[in-house]
Parts: C-alpha cells; structure tokens; sequence
C-alpha cells in the first residue's frame, strides 16, 4: 500500500507542471504514448522484475490518467502536491455557504416531493451555474504565486458539496 508520502506526483509522470488547468487534448495524447508503451503485448516480451515494472507502470498510467482527467480529482491531486512542498491548516466552510446550500437542498426536497419540474430545473440551472463560478474560482487561486491550498482545498469542498446536490437531480 501506498503512503501519502509515497505517493506519485502524476503531473510529473506526465511531463506537466502541476496545474489545475490541463489541456485534456495533450494529456490524453501522453496517456496513449505512454498506454503503448507499457500495454501487456510489450509486457509479454519481457521477463522477471522487467515485466514487474512495466505493469506496475501501467497501472500508474492508468491511475494518472483517470485523476487528471476530471477536474475534481485533479485538483484535489493538485492540492496535495502543493502541500507536500507547503503544509497547510485546513478551512472551514463559511457560515453563509453551508446556510444557502441547506436552503437549496430544501427547495430542492420540496421540488421533488410536489413534482414541480419547472423549480427543479431552475434550481439545477442554479447549481451549474455556482459549480462553474467555483471551478472558475479554482482556477484564478491556482494562478497565484505562490498558490494558497487551504484556498484552494475550500473550494474543492464547495465544489464537492454542489456536485452531490446535482446527482440528486
């Protein structure tokens, strides 16, 4: 098992200088070169340990891959690569944010239990539209120099909880 420690920086294994802002397009294209490279028919080629770590490291692309391809996940690896270079306090959720989002889950229950489509899609309109100001937040805190990841980590969890109330839809 892997500690936190331990655990790869998948930006690097890529080749990227960590961002939360990643061009799929190239990362996808690094993910197939690499795919290829460590695909099982290579693998049959080689023997012993040498076989060992070329499925090791399929694995690891594998595992790189499916985290920096959502944006959630890679911010979050993102979040902890910077904090394994600057250790950080965790934040709470403000007040005012915990408050509008039980007042949503209410109007969203509400919706649901009364069959009003019309409120429910306006809620979900609602809902999109803050996890976008959120990830668009996200973004511009990662552009900071040096970036902040009890900022950033605050809203990944805004972003988490907003995300969980749009699967309810």
């Amino acid at each position: 098992m892997t500690t936190d420690s331990e655990k790869p920086d998948y930006f690097t294994f890529y080749g990227f200088i960590p961002t939360v802002d990643l061009d799929l397009k190239e990362l996808k294209k690094r993910y197939l070169q690499k795919s290829i490279q460590y695909h099982p028919d290579q693998v049959s080629a080689v023997k012993g340990e040498n076989a060992d770590e070329c499925l090791r490291m399929a694995a690891l692309n594998n595992d790189a891959y499916r985290t920096l391809k959502s944006f959630d996940s890679r911010v979050q690896h993102y979040v902890f690569i910077l904090a394994r270079a600057q250790p950080f306090n965790k934040k709470s959720l403000p007040s005012d944010f915990l408050m509008e989002m039980m007042e949503l889950n209410e109007s969203l229950e509400e919706a649901i239990s009364t069959h009003r489509q019309e409120q429910k899609s306006t809620l979900a309109r609602d809902l999109q539209q803050k996890k976008e100001e959120i990830k668009h937040a996200i973004v511009q805190l990662s552009q900071l120099h040096p970036p902040s990841p009890a900022d950033i980590q605050l809203e990944l969890e805004k972003l988490t909880y907003i995300s969980q109330l749009l699967h309810r839809f």
